[in-house]
């Protein structure tokens, strides 16, 4: 029995590791267009050299491409990450999933807010002349020119810059300068507007008080303060209500669906706070108004497409023809993916809503407690759905009982996409070609853009078929260099954005320029010689006295700067001698390292020698025991073979005697057919005399009967002898025929 279920756990085992390596799970976390100021315009990755108007909410992913056109900014927030544009920036999505972050900028300004860097995640930012990997969480700010890129560290952060031949590392308040020679570190150059407008738009993030209820790797929690509150209900725990919707509005309805790989059919909604609301938690219909409630508190949610389910299936008509319609998930009610995932994936999406997740995939009647709930259940015909066109203007009134007799269904209402089923069909502003074509380079490759090959429906022959597209961002991998430590130069650099256009932000907090005071103006008086020439005399005294003033404020000046270059050269040896000290440390440290390190090597050496002759002692000891028991197995072999050769040899011996018994049985059984023949003979000769001897008895008797009879007739004749004269004489010839038939029988017998 124990070996049955030893053998069960490990069929049970095997089984859900296979289930898993069967589906490769979609990633846990998206990005999210959560700001939009302008013309910005996007491609999504299975059509990206279309560009359209970016839409708010957008889940961005792996492929994506971003553009913001003059006087345009964007934000988009992974969890707690922020990636803001500035104007004339473009930016590509190369990786995004649960271990790395890979964004391509060819060009423009990007300001990077990590909050957080959890141990094993990538933050790179490939650029034209040098990878950007984040170490530490901190702001940065990159900038990338014509032939030039510039990356800034503030607010306690740490980045590595890569270039073809070097890597350096910048601090806290340090840029680094990259170009077509080697990279020169500067102190951080003063903040401009775009700077001041992260910064503002950061501190409004860091005050977000919804982080109580939400995680801050929740992506979409940071416009929840601003348009809704929080409540605790006692059947659901918190919740948030929105502060303003509009008339009949309801979860998934004011909004859109695109197609999004490898998750498929995606919601975006068009509220402004509705990204978390859409992708995390379940909506409830509690005391007459629609409430959201975001579950258990956990580190980091998985990310849904859309918690809805799906009603009438592919077959599913109304009035007007087919049609596709769905309802939001209450509160503990199962999320059941439309798209290929693992058993462990379903576990893991429902984990904070759903209070037994072992027996999720299970679940076959689940109840949808939202079907009855006010307007809830929302229709729209199938070209709508597959157009990415808006859902309130497209939906269609279903009869209450058409929608309770139409089944739920697990799969999607559309099988496969359309063109027009990647983004809403808005022409956007397209960047210049030789944005486009610029190449990044990046130290960690990231993973093929494979996209899924769209079939096209009978609905949409005519339409181009969308394929991989050419216009993929080009990247280049460069190997690693080793690390050079560069003197930090405290003067600002003259180049420091002069070669762009200053940047207007939205709100910012520039503070107002100082205005000209108006230049006094002498009036003009009827006066005398005298007057006049005293005025002169006073004024060359005035201007003897100014200049002389002019000449000690320039000698002051003089000797101030003389004394700031000696306390700047002064100070810059200091630094010198620091970073000398430092280096000489670092270099001490990096030899105690090495020691250290061939220490432990060797000690590792040695345990590998250790464990390796102890392996073959075990492996000899385990032979030995392998070789006595095989001899020992073979003399046992032999010693049965033996026994079955004796055992044999008795039963050749026991037949041989059993034959012997047969012949001798036979053999008498002759000789009692033998004798039983004899005694046949004998009873026969014995039966043939008797027969003769019986035979004769009867001769004997019909003899003497005839004689008698001869007798009697020859008496008869003696008395008539007249007859017997004239008759012939039959009497002599009846005893001649009465022998004559007397001999045939005898002789027959």
């Amino acid at each position: 029995m124990k070996l049955v279920k030893i053998v069960s756990a490990a069929v049970w085992a095997l089984g859900l590791m296979l289930a898993s390596a069967a589906f490769a799970d979609p990633p846990s976390i998206v990005g999210r267009l959560n700001y939009i100021s302008g013309p910005v315009s996007f491609a999504p990755a299975q059509a990206d050299e279309d560009w359209v108007a970016a839409s708010l909410n957008r889940p961005i992913t792996t492929g994506d491409r971003l553009w913001t056109d003059n006087n345009a900014f964007a934000e988009m927030h992974v969890g707690s990450l922020a990636v803001r544009m500035a104007p004339q920036t473009s930016m590509d999505v190369l990786n995004l999933d649960d271990r790395a972050l890979q964004l391509r900028v060819a060009q423009g300004d990007m300001n990077l807010r990590v909050r957080r860097l959890p141990s094993g995640r990538l933050i790179e930012i490939a650029t034209p002349n040098g990878a950007v990997v984040v170490r530490q969480p901190g702001s940065y700010r990159i900038s990338v020119g014509g032939d030039s890129s510039t990356v800034t560290v503030r607010a306690g952060g740490q980045a590595e810059v890569f270039t073809a031949g070097s890597s350096v590392l910048v601090r806290d308040a340090e840029e680094v300068a990259i170009s077509r020679s080697r990279p020169e570190l500067f102190a951080a150059s003063q903040p401009d507007e775009f700077d001041r407008w992260a910064a503002d738009r950061d501190r409004r993030q860091d005050r977000v008080a919804s982080t109580r209820y939400v995680p801050v790797e929740m992506t979409g929690y940071e416009d929840l303060d601003q348009y809704g509150e929080g409540r605790t209900v006692a059947e659901y725990g918190n919740v948030w209500i929105p502060s303003s919707v509009p008339t009949g509005w309801a979860p998934y309805r004011y909004g859109h669906w695109v197609w999004i790989s490898p998750w498929g059919w995606t919601w975006v909604d068009d509220q402004p706070w509705g990204f978390a609301p859409s992708h995390y938690g379940r909506w409830v219909w509690y005391d007459n108004y629609w409430a959201w409630a975001p579950g258990r508190l956990v580190e980091r949610p998985v990310y849904s497409p859309a918690l809805v389910a799906f009603i009438g299936g592919a077959s599913f008509s109304v009035s007007i023809g087919p049609a596709v319609g769905w309802v939001p998930l209450g509160y503990r009610e199962s999320y059941i993916p439309w798209y290929s995932a693992s058993r462990t994936y379903v576990q893991n999406v429902n984990r904070p809503y759903v209070t037994n997740v072992t027996n999720i995939t299970n679940v076959t009647n689940i109840r949808y407690v939202n079907r009855t709930a006010p307007g809830a259940v929302t229709v729209v015909s199938r070209d709508n759905f597959v157009a990415a066109r808006p859902v309130q203007q497209a939906t269609i009134n279903v009869p209450s009982r058409t929608l309770a007799a139409a089944p739920v269904t697990r799969s999607a209402p559309v099988s496969q996409p359309q063109r027009t089923s990647f983004a809403r069909q808005e022409r956007g502003s397209r960047p210049p070609a030789q944005v486009l074509s610029r190449e990044a380079v990046v130290v960690n490759r990231p993973p093929a853009l494979a996209l899924e090959p769209v079939r096209e429906s009978r609905e949409d022959r005519r339409a181009p078929r969308v394929a991989a597209s050419a216009e993929r961002p080009p990247v280049r991998v460069i190997e690693r260099r080793e690390r050079v430590s560069l003197p930090v130069n405290q003067a600002p650099r003259a180049e420091a954005r002069t070669a762009r256009p200053a940047i207007q932000a939205p709100r910012a907090d520039a503070p107002a320029a100082p205005q000209r005071q108006p230049q006094a103006v002498q009036e003009q008086r009827p006066r005398d010689q005298q007057l006049r020439q005293q005025e002169q005399a006073r004024e060359q005294q005035g201007e003897r006295l100014r200049e002389q003033k002019r000449d000690a404020e320039q000698q002051q000046k003089a000797q101030a700067q003389q004394q700031a270059d000696q306390i700047e050269r002064e100070r810059k040896q200091q630094a010198g001698q620091r970073e000398q000290a430092r280096e000489q440390q670092r270099t001490q440290q990096q030899e105690r390292e090495r020691g250290q390190k061939a220490v432990q090597e060797q000690r590792e050496r040695d345990q590998q020698q250790q464990k390796a002759a102890q392996e073959q002692r075990q492996r000899q000891e385990v032979q030995g025991v392998q070789q006595e028991r095989e001899r020992g197995q073979k003399a046992a072999q032999e010693q049965l073979r033996a026994q079955q050769e004796q055992q044999r040899a008795q039963q050749e011996a026991q037949k041989a005697q059993q034959e012997q018994q047969r012949a001798q049985q036979a053999a008498q059984k002759a000789q009692q057919e033998q004798q039983r023949a004899q005694q046949e003979q004998q009873r026969a000769q014995q039966q043939a005399a008797a027969q003769v001897q019986k035979a004769q008895q009867e001769q004997q008797r019909q003899a003497a009967q005839q004689a008698q009879k001869a007798q009697q007739e020859q008496q008869q004749r003696a008395q008539r002898p007249e007859a017997a004269q004239a008759a012939p004489k039959p009497e002599a010839q009846e005893p001649e025929k009465g022998n004559r038939e007397r001999g045939r029988k005898a002789d027959k017998d």
